[in-house]
């Protein structure tokens, strides 16, 4: 989503939100991608809850809260990057026009011409 384009109809927010930096896995292969989200991604998720009660119980009142709160926040900030610009792509590919029309008149009437065709084939068989 860094065209400049498709940032200009946005809110605000959206716009905020496109600006952090975004982690992306997708460089890898298939196989080190599977590893990432099967082992890496927990073993993170575990980090980050054993750092965050080792800052709540060895710092002091004001600062405990801070550093945790940042780390958090610095979690979240990623998660919101990656949400918003998979909902933006969903949001492209289901609304916008995919280069084709649609002509249901003409559709409709090459698939009468195939049934009446297939008609005259079934019966020329049975004769």
């Amino acid at each position: 989503m860094s065209d400049k384009k498709d940032a200009e109809g946005l809110p605000l927010i959206y716009k905020i939100i496109l600006k952090f930096p975004k982690l992306s896995v997708e460089s890898f292969s298939p196989e080190l991608q599977g590893l990432f989200w099967a082992i890496c991604l927990p073993l993170f998720v575990v980090g980050v809850f054993f750092i965050n009660l080792v800052l709540l119980v060895l710092l002091s009142f004001p600062f405990n809260y801070a550093s945790a709160g940042v780390i958090n926040i610095v979690i979240v900030m990623f998660i919101a990057r990656i949400y918003v610009e998979r909902s933006l792509n969903l949001e492209k590919a289901l609304l916008h026009e995919r280069g084709f029309k649609w002509d249901i008149i003409k559709t409709t009437q090459e698939y009468s011409e195939l049934l009446k065709k297939r008609k005259t084939s079934e019966e020329d068989v049975e004769n």
